[in-house]
């Protein structure tokens, strides 16, 4: 038995002391060694493979523990488990140290999470000051560029964007895992955006209406002036301030032009479907808000270094192999999935997540590139490392 080999047997070991058993038998599954082969019938009678194993084969390790549960007697106890530890040779056994440390670990949670919820209430109010901030900034610049061009929906959404960027940072920085923070700095940035972008535009409406006002009536005091626009606005829409404001935008309605067209020539909107435009924005803008930062959130975490992961792709999988690859991942045969990877082209792309090479959990899924139906075909789930070690294209 080589060096590698016995790894997967010391964390196999573990799994199973943990009831982490549909885990435990994939490591199994790919030793070759006669203990090895052991274990596993001893692990069909206490947990019976199931026919539909969850995630490729997998597991999950809420299964495993329901499965735990409904067993009488758990034959892998910490003592038979140590003393029958696989050799090749006598001196190669465990010492009495490492025996103990094994015996003595308990269910091991995982040391990779996603989304599980932290978050510091110092980092939750750094990232909502940040969120604020920024989305105030962002707002008065895209109300400035607005004077001079208007993208429909491109701008907003770029405006989104750079917000969303800021506020993803600060989550990292702060190593928020909680997907309810996350909403209420998406929602801040949403009404931080777009309400400053209508509230920047409504000062400048004021100020240049009280410009042509003074070169109009010069003897008016500012409070005057102010009165004099606050009475238009309340004339014109029922309302003065910012709400009258935005009610005279709405029912003076907007032009939509090429971006290359002379003169205001262009499809006119009515107050109704320049209102419905206004709140296609605002989707628009918490689409992305909410995209981004839900997914900064849910990245995966090593609680053992406290740090982000990122994923690496480990190898691509041809559209003709894929039912080779699932197939042998549910069937627990890492290496036959492993020979059919290859390290570029396929549609499918598998990653891999981990903390280091000695941790002992990692976070794997299978995405799968199909223009706008991209998606994770396998989930993000926590396996063994030495799983993951395997999993690599040749």
């Amino acid at each position: 038995m080589n060096t590698n080999e016995r790894q997967m047997m010391k964390e196999a070991q573990q799994l199973i002391k943990d009831k982490r058993y549909d885990q435990a038998r994939v490591l199994l599954m790919n030793v070759d060694h006669p203990k090895a082969k052991d274990w596993l019938d001893k692990l069909d009678q206490i947990a019976p493979k199931r026919k539909n194993a969850d995630l490729y084969g997998f597991g999950s390790a809420s299964e495993a523990a329901l499965a735990a549960n409904n067993t009488s007697k758990d034959i892998y106890n910490s003592d038979d488990v140590v003393a029958s530890t696989p050799l090749d040779d006598p001196a190669s056994q465990m010492d009495p140290a490492t025996a103990m440390e094994f015996g003595s670990r308990g269910t091991r949670a995982s040391s990779i999470t996603t989304g599980d919820g932290t978050a510091k209430s110092g980092a939750v109010l750094m990232v909502l000051i940040v969120t604020l901030i920024s989305s105030i900034v962002v707002g008065a610049a895209l109300m400035f560029s607005s004077q001079y061009f208007y993208l429909l929906l491109i701008q907003p959404g770029f405006a989104a964007f750079l917000v969303a960027l800021v506020v993803t940072l600060a989550i990292k920085q702060g190593k928020v895992r909680n997907a309810g923070i996350g909403l209420m700095a998406a929602v801040v940035a949403v009404v931080g955006l777009y309400g400053s972008y209508r509230y920047f535009t409504y000062v400048d409406f004021r100020l240049f209406a009280a410009s042509d006002i003074q070169q109009a009536e010069p003897s008016l005091t500012n409070s005057e002036v102010r009165f004099v626009i606050d009475q238009f606005l309340l004339e014109e829409t029922g309302s003065s301030g910012f709400l009258g404001f935005i009610r005279l935008e709405a029912a003076e309605g907007m032009t939509i032009s090429r971006a290359t067209s002379v003169g205001g020539s262009g499809l006119g909107l009515n107050e109704f479907f320049t209102v419905g435009y206004w709140i296609l924005e605002i989707l628009f803008i918490g689409f992305i808000l909410l995209a981004m930062v839900s997914g900064a959130t849910n990245a995966p975490f090593c609680t053992d270094e406290d740090k982000w992961l990122r994923y690496n792709t480990t190898g691509y999988v041809k559209r003709e192999d894929s039912e080779t690859f699932f197939n042998a991942l549910q069937a627990g045969n890492i290496n036959a999935a492993a020979a059919v990877m290859q390290r570029n082209g396929g549609q499918f792309e598998v990653k891999v997540a981990q903390c280091s090479d000695h941790a002992s959990d990692a976070m794997f899924k299978v995405y799968m590139k199909a223009g706008r139906n991209s998606q994770d075909v396998v989930k993000p789930t926590v396996i063994p490392n030495e799983v993951a070690k395997m999993l690599r294209a040749q």
